[in-house]
């Protein structure tokens, strides 16, 4: 009787009272599972589904935009990306994609994760989070 006084109110829910993203929509391995998929907005991912996207590099670059190329080519983050480059040569991790998106399970976990984490704050400088 009590629970149909208080109304449809319980103790486990409670109402949204903002339309702001929700804490885990901006959660950093989102960026990494768009990257790890291909479901980003790079323009050689948006050129498969809209053939009037032109796939090159918008930085001028001669070769198409892929997480590849953003990754370990683009020469717009070279600089960004010297402190990700030095922990790899460090550890002796080889410096390949699959190293950088912690799909190489031969890896500790704790340098998985700190590779992680220099890959987002990389991302994030260079703002390339904007277009992953």
């Amino acid at each position: 009787m009590t629970e149909l006084q208080r109304g449809h109110e319980k103790d486990n829910t409670h109402q949204r009272k903002r339309t702001d993203p929700v804490k885990w929509h901006l959660h950093k391995s989102r960026y990494i599972t768009r990257l790890r998929t291909g479901h980003n907005r790079l323009k050689a991912n948006l050129a498969r589904i809209n053939n009037q996207v032109n796939p090159m590099c918008r930085n001028w670059e001669e070769e198409h935009e892929t997480t590849i190329h953003v990754l370990l080519e683009f020469s717009a983050i070279e600089i960004e990306r010297t402190e990700i480059s030095s922990y790899l040569t460090t550890n002796y991790i080889e410096h390949n994609l699959t190293n950088l998106l912690g799909l190489n399970l031969k890896i500790h976990r704790t340098k998985q994760c700190e590779i992680q984490r220099l890959l987002i704050r990389c991302l994030k400088e260079t703002r390339l989070v904007d277009i992953i």
